[in-house]
């Protein structure tokens, strides 16, 4: 990306600002500042997700882990780090007490990686959770 397209996004994220639209003119922004804005090979789409993830948006991050994994679905790396953001979404979820979303992203963890102890436990744990607050008084 050039410079120049660069700050027309923060400009244009400026303005978006001003009007209200916070959350997705951050997002803009941040996206400006990011090394790999445009990914097209799965180790791009995987860079990229490793920096979604460091700013804490686990969906943006989840969605290039799926391309990085799409486009390299042998590669083991990256299948970690899917299934790590994964993780980390639905711990996330947990705490906003969204048990059965959480629950979900777990399922799709252990999808990827069968082995991954963290989600074993995080979906024992959100299933119990999600099935005591079904539960009426």
């Amino acid at each position: 990306m050039s410079k120049r397209i660069a700050l027309s996004l923060l400009a244009a994220a400026g303005v978006w600002l001003s009007v209200g639209t916070c959350s997705y003119a951050t997002d803009m922004a941040d996206d400006a500042k990011l090394s790999t804005p445009e990914p097209t090979t799965a180790l791009e789409h995987n860079n990229r997700a490793l920096e979604l993830a460091k700013h804490g948006r686990w969906t943006e991050a989840i969605d290039e882990h799926e391309a990085a994994v799409a486009q390299d679905p042998n590669n083991k790396t990256f299948k970690a780090n899917l299934s790590a953001s994964l993780i980390r979404c639905a711990d996330s979820l947990m705490g906003k007490k969204s048990y059965e979303r959480a629950a979900e992203l777990y399922k799709r963890a252990l999808n990827v990686d069968a082995d991954n102890l963290s989600a074993k436990s995080g979906l024992n744990e959100a299933s119990k959770l999600a099935s005591s607050a079904e539960k009426p008084l």
